[in-house]
């Protein structure tokens, strides 16, 4: 399938993106503007707030370049490409670790 850039419409992930933004902006004011809720902050509550804002932000940040037609990556594929296989090869229906011995401890075929 070719590669299609998105249209440029919002879609729900800026929507809800934005709206947690906003959600969690709210929050941070009301913890700042009402005094019993400000004197029970702690330095706990402020990492919390850091790595939340940090966390959406991001997370929207990579929704809209996706949206805004960033081209996909090219994923190898093929037997290197399985997890746990790094370096190995096929060779005659057989994964080789190239120490001359299969991945499965057989000796590895001749080709």
């Amino acid at each position: 399938m070719p590669w299609r850039p998105a249209p440029a419409h919002g879609s729900v992930g800026t929507i809800a993106g934005v709206a947690t933004l906003g959600g969690l902006s709210f929050l941070i004011y009301r913890r700042r503007t009402v005094g019993l809720v400000f004197s029970a902050t702690t330095r706990n509550d402020k990492a919390m707030y850091v790595s939340l804002t940090v966390t959406i932000v991001l997370g929207l940040a990579a929704t809209v370049v996706e949206e805004r037609g960033c081209p996909p990556m090219d994923m190898p594929t093929g037997p290197a490409a399985e997890p746990g296989r790094a370096g190995a090869r096929l060779r005659g229906g057989v994964f080789t670790s190239g120490r001359g011995r299969s991945a499965t401890g057989r000796p590895r075929p001749s080709s």
